[in-house]
Formats: C-alpha cells, structure tokens, sequence
C-alpha cells in the first residue's frame, strides 16, 4: 500500500498527517502519494537530482568556473525596454547606451511569465516566437490549453511568419521530453506549466507535486541541452503564481505581465531575475496585430481632462533605471458609521495605506477611523516604491477637505513614521520628466544640502511657468497644496 504525505499548496511544506492547514502560511493542504525511489527508474533518479544542468553536481573552485560563455550570450529582441527587462550584463558600461549588446535574453535560462488570465501572455510569448524565428533559431510552441487552429488563427491576424514557428499540443512530461531531445530546439515556450503532467506521479495536472515534478525536470533537460525556455504560469485569486514556491525558485527569471483588462496598456517588469536586475519595466499597447512597444511611456496613464480635480494627485515614479511614469492617484473618502471602516486600495500596497492613514490621525485634526477610503492608482498599474507616499497622501487629504489640488501640480517622495519626507536620489530626472509634461508646480521634499538646494532653486528662480514647493513635513505639504 502506498504511503500519503500531505503538500502545502502555497509554500511547499510537507506533513505526513492530516493538519487541516499549513501551519507556516495557513495554506490549503493536498493530498500526494509518496514516491518509493527504489522502485523509480534511474533517469527519473537523474532528473530530480537537481535543475541546475549536467555540471551541478561537481565539485569545483570557483576560481576554475568561466563566465565567458554567459557575458554577452545572449538573444536579443530588438526591442531595448523588453531586453532591458530580460536582464543586463554587470560589466555593462553606461557610456555605451547605444550597444545593445550587453542586454536580451540569457541562452539556457528559465523565464516564468505570470499574469491574470485574457492579459495577452500568450498573445506576448507568440510575437517572441515570431521574432525568435527570423533570429533563424528553431523553436517549439508547446500548448496544452489552445490547439493549432486557436494559435494559428493568431499568428494570421498578428501577421506572423507561420512556416517558421513550430507547434505541438501535447501535455505528457515523459513524451515532451523524449520528443525535444529528438528535436534539438534552441528556445521552448510551455503555455501553460500547469496543464503539463507526468505519468510516473499519481495526481492531477496543475497539483503542487505535478508542478514541482514538471518544472524541475524540463529545467534541468533545457539547461544539459542548452535551450532557453519561456514557462507561461497561472496566477491565484490573490494575484501569487499559482503551484508551490518551488516553481519561482526553479526558474532563473519571473516576469509579471499586468494590466487593466479595460485599457490598451500592459506592462512588464520582472520579481526576480538571476541574470540582471529587477528595476526595468517595458510597456505596450495592445493593437489589432498584437503588442507594440510604447517607447516613451512616461504619461501614457494621464488623463490631461481629469488632472484638477478633487482627490487626484499625479506623481512620478521610476520604471526602469532611466524611465520615469507619471501616475494619477485618486482617493474617495466617505463617512462611516461602522465600527471597522473599509480600507479599499488598488495599486498601492495596503499597508502602506494605513501607515499614511495614521499618520493623518496623529498629525492632523482628522479622525480617519470615522472615514471608509477607497484608493486607486489609474490604468491597473501597481506602485511597487514608497516615493509615491506624497502623492497619496495628498489625494487623500484632498477628498477630506473637498478642495482639489493646485492646478498642473504633481508631486513625489516618502513619508517618514515621524512625517517627514524624504527625497528619492533621482529627484532630478523626476524634475525633469515632470516639466517636459507642462506641470508648474512641483512638489517635493526639503534638500537639506544647502548647495544642492540653492543650485536646483537658482535653476528655475527666473522661469515663471515652474515653481519648486519644497516641504520638510506633512504639515508643511497640507499648508501648500491648496
């Protein structure tokens, strides 16, 4: 008789008795067959080794290890926001912006895009493929949710060259495996890894052990083989990749595909990424043949007709190393007479909220547990920087008092427990950005550098459209903004 060992769903950890619950993270509990590896064949033994490719289990100084085949090896897009995003060598030299050659995608790496159902990952995934092919590299669309006719039926209206992208509907672990090291792709796209199953593992597909089982062995066959591969995931009712944390620390790269269902724009911006950093985002507009680039995507969520109005502050923050995005925060604020007010945030982390909520109840005449507040960041972009503070806060007070905010007024920085601001290092490209857009007043915390202060004050002394409000506290920012 086989032996039950109970999986969390959401963090991994394992019982071998019916607890009801993770007692780490309180996730749901699934039941899975527990594996006798004596019985298991010694290439399955092989593959669930490990997922780091054939040398991971030498022993060797790292002083023996060349890196020259990882520098540089990469596949480009052609499309420098989106190769930015893919990851950017450390020796890369900011004096040489127009070479492209540092950025793309690494060759044998794992990427996992995440994203809501209907966003477009897979609208995404087949113009990559698409540009893979002219690149003259074979790869293999794998499908378990769409047959041939659906992605066909794509690929004609995107415009796409169909003769050179490969498709196969198939789900089996076991027999993708065998067929790809026929083949001998360079890149794979699986859509989705959730619909992938093997037959050695007695549950269903999209359960934690199938998802651990699948992703740690197409991982380890594409890194021996030297293939990149593109992983679509699923995402829970709460926003987290759906399967076990295992699946994130497989991969070498996770890409959050997002957006509102509602509006044309989609971005993408990556939680991790072994082979760069995590700042660059890219943005496109979702057309009649597919995605296409915004290539300055700094005001693209402003509606110039909604700017002044009561409880909408704009602010600028960064997207990217270079990049900034102009945003507009709005804020409604009604009496309650509940004994637990509501807290409705959407784009803004809900912790975050409530810090700034008391620090209005503590530094202001306003009570905010007698208030419901409702705040949405425009056009489904979440904030991930705590730059923005300035922004909520005064959309927040501005629906309080019913007063709009100056008009052409944007503003940036963070709110200290002791309601000071403190200044981003970028201030200056967030200066700019904002002028090159008409906004006269900017908003922003105090420079305590005397000479930095009175070199950025005496910049703009004589330009009347532009006035720099600089605030030390909160107090000093409600005094200003009306």
């Amino acid at each position: 008789m086989s032996k039950i060992k109970y999986v969390c769903k959401e963090c991994g950890n394992e019982y071998f008795k019916w607890l009801g619950s993770c007692t780490y993270c309180k996730g749901e509990l699934e039941e899975v067959e527990v594996i006798d590896l004596k019985n298991v064949k010694n290439r399955q033994a092989k593959r669930n080794s490990g997922y780091g490719g054939s040398e991971a289990g030498k022993l060797k100084k790292l002083s023996t290890v060349s890196i020259d085949g990882v520098l540089g090896n990469r596949i480009k897009t052609g499309i420098k926001s989106l190769d930015a995003v893919f990851g950017t060598d450390f020796q890369y030299d900011e004096s040489e912006k127009d070479n492209d050659f540092h950025s793309g995608i690494t060759k044998s790496s794992a990427v996992l895009i995440s994203g809501e159902p209907g966003i477009g990952k897979s609208t995404l995934m087949l113009g990559l493929s698409n540009i893979f092919a002219q690149k003259d590299l074979k790869i293999i669309y794998i499908s378990g949710e769409e047959n041939e006719k659906q992605v066909a039926l794509r690929a004609t209206r995107m415009g796409l060259d169909k003769d050179k992208i490969y498709f196969w509907n198939e789900t089996n672990l076991e027999i993708i495996l065998e067929k790809l090291a026929i083949e001998k792709p360079d890149v794979i796209i699986v859509d989705s890894i959730q619909t992938i199953f093997s037959s050695e593992i007695q549950s269903i597909a999209g359960s934690v052990a199938q998802v651990r089982e699948c992703s740690t062995s197409l991982t380890k066959f594409t890194k021996d083989n030297n293939i990149t591969m593109f992983l679509i995931g699923h995402v829970s009712k709460d926003g987290d990749i759906a399967g076990p944390k295992l699946l994130e620390h497989v991969v070498d790269t996770i890409l959050v595909f997002e957006g509102d269902k509602e509006s044309d724009y989609r971005t993408l911006k990556p939680n991790k990424n072994r082979y760069g950093d995590i700042t660059s985002i890219a943005v496109f507009k979702m057309v009649e043949n597919g995605l296409q680039e915004v290539e300055d995507p700094s005001g693209i969520f402003l509606e110039k007709d909604e700017l002044n109005c009561v409880g909408t502050a704009i602010t600028a923050t960064t997207a990217g190393k270079n990049s900034i995005l102009l945003l507009e925060i709005q804020s409604l604020i009604a009496e309650t007479k509940l004994p637990n007010p509501k807290r409705v945030t959407l784009g803004i982390e809900n912790n975050r909220l409530s810090m700034i909520l008391a620090l209005l109840s503590q530094y202001t005449e306003n009570k905010m547990y007698e208030y419901d507040v409702f705040i949405n960041v425009i056009s489904g972009f979440k904030i991930q920087e705590t730059y923005c503070d300035v922004a909520t806060f005064s959309s927040i007070v501005s629906s309080m008092y019913g007063n709009p905010i100056k008009k052409n007024s944007i503003m940036f920085g963070e709110i200290g427990l002791n309601g000071n601001l403190r200044l981003p290092k970028d201030y200056i490209n967030r200066i700019n950005v904002s002028i090159n857009f008409g906004f006269e007043n900017i908003f922003m915390p105090y420079i305590k550098d005397d000479t930095q202060r009175e070199k950025l004050m005496n910049k703009y002394r004589n330009n009347e459209n532009v006035k720099i409000i600089m605030c030390k506290d909160i107090k000093d920012l409600v005094k200003n903004i009306f």
